[in-house]
């Protein structure tokens, strides 16, 4: 199974939305956090994904980047992650 199908089955379980605001962000990590020390089995392969994927000494030596972590979240909350060419700053 895919690291996506993981991820959709604890954003259910978690009943977690997409998130809008970085307190929403900062709770499914929490979740993420509690269910792994618990020893929950979808937490556990999620912070081993990231763990290998994004955190590992190797990964970083390659220069993991932003973008890395944006698919993360994008897959995470069924998103998609948006170039520098079709960004743009809302008006006040």
């Amino acid at each position: 199974m895919k690291i996506e199908k993981y991820l959709s089955l604890f954003v259910r379980h978690n009943h977690l939305e997409k998130p809008t605001s970085i307190e929403q962000l900062i709770l499914f990590f929490k979740r993420l956090q509690a269910g792994a020390k618990a020893k929950d089995p979808l937490s556990l392969i999620i912070a081993e994904y990231l763990a290998i994927n994004i955190a590992s000494e190797a990964k970083r030596k390659r220069k993991v980047s932003a973008r890395d972590f944006e698919d993360f979240l994008a897959l995470a909350f069924d998103g998609k992650v948006m170039d520098t060419g079709r960004l743009f700053t809302a008006a006040p």
